[in-house]
């Protein structure tokens, strides 16, 4: 009776250990760049309606233990075209940052709020914005093209804890 007591005792403080791969996962945007892979945060705006407008592209890659984003934006002239129609892209500033703890964090809750506008009904027309997210493994792609004053936003919540000036269409 002693050793069948002593194997409940010792199955039930088994059980009640905590599972050491459980309290080792972290939600972190570490966990997806892995050693030579960034991730690529592309939009394209409707300045231009119809025809586009411009762009903005931030890449995000480790350094040692740093995360960094590099983040270029451009302008346009919805007038000037090259020689295939499309409207010229011009570089107009770029920055690199590395990220802190809650700039990291946005950069999470962006992709996972685009991954939820996916799957929303959107308008559908003929100009709208373009919000793409890619990693350089192949392994990640995430587009959406709306409308919808609602990925915009979304992007603007981003820009702003990036404290990078919130994109505003002026032409449409």
């Amino acid at each position: 009776m002693k050793i069948f007591s002593f194997i409940v005792f010792f199955l039930i403080l088994i059980s009640c250990r905590k599972n050491p791969e459980s309290a080792t996962m972290e939600y972190a945007l570490k966990n997806v760049l892995h050693y030579q892979d960034t991730l690529i945060l592309k939009s394209r705006f409707e300045d231009c309606g119809e025809w586009g407008g411009h762009e903005e592209e931030m890449k995000v890659y480790r350094s040692g233990k740093e995360i960094i984003l590099h983040y270029i934006r451009y302008s346009v002239n919805c007038s000037e075209r090259n020689g295939s129609g499309s409207i010229i892209q011009r570089k107009e500033s770029s920055d690199r940052l590395y990220l802190s703890d809650s700039q990291n964090r946005a950069v999470m809750d962006y992709v996972t709020a685009l991954m939820k506008l996916k799957f929303m009904q959107q308008p559908v027309g003929n100009s709208g914005n373009r919000f793409s997210v890619e990693n350089t493994a192949g392994d990640l792609h995430l587009s959406c093209y709306s409308s919808s004053d609602v990925l915009l936003d979304n992007y603007n919540i981003l820009m702003e804890e990036l404290h990078f000036d919130k994109v505003e269409i002026h032409q449409r």
